[in-house]
């Protein structure tokens, strides 16, 4: 990871500490791909946006009253948000307050093995053993499951699509004991808007590893019922992903009609004539390639690279407005030509 971002986060203002966390550092310990830097910091949000301002950093308030800010920081985009603690007093809408302690900050993370922190200097500080659970393959709530689940229901789905990405075993006594737990609290899932429920199915789906058997659990349990959608038909063994996505939009049985899926089916028609198939890695993304390599039949692998010219660098030879795009776009398709 590009430990110089938070050597540079660090430097600015009061001299924050900034650290890594999640799903990158997750990723790196399981050396996978990421595509997304979360950072945690300490200190003020809107004095660290003012701070990037005056470095001449590209900022976008995300999400600047939950304390998060994203950052255009060498060449990517960065999501950083300050130290938090978390009050509920219902479900999915915590009062935020103000923290100084990485470890606080920790304990309001869903699980272990997404709660490991990496410094600037590249180490590692793992406060509830996820790098233990990684080993061995283990999906743990951190706290108490029905109290973590109560915060936010969206959180089972979570856990069956993390089960999925470290490649856990559903059988697990650990996980058998959470499966209970969300059991007896999966009517929550009806509180969830449609469009955070169809966003983890698709992510759930687009992961070809222990798909049957995660989703029988979830069947069996009937979290599928919960959540108004039709699971069944989409969990045979010998349909790709792309069927499944399809039935999941066709089936009048199921109620969700994801938006995301839908899009996803729109651009595998956009792309279906498409040769440069680099180009289409790099543009829409390692989950959809997966599904446009099974779509178009294809057995091929790419490792994300980063194209060598930006749009900063078209802006700096005058361009303006839509030409930018128009250029870049073309520098991106003939760079990527030549790495397929």
């Amino acid at each position: 990871m590009d430990l110089d971002i938070l050597k540079f986060l660090g430097s600015l203002g009061k001299g924050q500490t900034a650290q890594f966390v999640g799903g990158c550092v997750r990723s790196y310990l399981l050396n996978q791909p990421y595509d997304d830097l979360d950072v945690a910091i300490t200190g003020n949000i809107t004095e660290l946006m003012d701070d990037l301002k005056r470095a001449g950093i590209p900022t976008i308030p995300t999400g600047l009253k939950f304390g998060s800010i994203s950052a255009f920081l060498n060449q990517q985009w960065v999501e950083i948000t300050v130290l938090r603690g978390e009050k509920y007093t219902g479900t999915r809408f915590p009062k935020t307050i103000s923290i100084d302690s990485f470890y606080e900050d920790a304990k309001r993370r869903d699980f272990t093995i997404n709660a490991m922190y990496m410094d600037a200097f590249g180490h590692i500080t793992d406060y509830f053993d996820g790098k233990g659970d990684l080993h061995n393959h283990i999906v743990r709530f951190i706290g108490n499951p029905l109290e973590r689940i109560q915060e936010d229901p969206l959180r089972i789905l979570r856990f069956f699509r993390f089960l999925k990405v470290i490649d856990g075993d559903v059988m697990h006594p650990v996980h058998q004991d959470h499966v209970r737990a969300m059991a007896s609290k999966q009517h929550l899932l009806k509180t969830l808007s449609k469009e955070r429920i169809s966003k983890e199915i698709l992510k759930i789906f687009s992961i070809q590893r222990n798909i049957n058997d995660v989703i029988s659990v979830m069947i069996e349990h009937g979290f599928d019922a919960a959540m108004n959608v039709n699971m069944r038909a989409s969990s045979h063994p010998s349909m790709n992903l792309c069927i499944r996505l399809h039935n999941m939009i066709v089936d009048p049985c199921a109620i969700i009609m994801p938006k995301q899926i839908r899009h996803d089916v729109q651009k595998l028609q956009k792309w279906k004539d498409e040769d440069n198939l680099y180009f289409v890695f790099y543009k829409e993304g390692e989950d959809f390639f997966h599904i446009f390599k099974q779509f178009k039949g294809i057995e091929v692998n790419f490792e994300k690279k980063k194209c060598p010219i930006s749009g900063f660098d078209v802006m700096a030879k005058g361009y303006i407005g839509k030409e930018i795009k128009k250029i870049l776009d073309k520098i991106e398709y003939d760079w990527c030509k030549q790495q397929s």
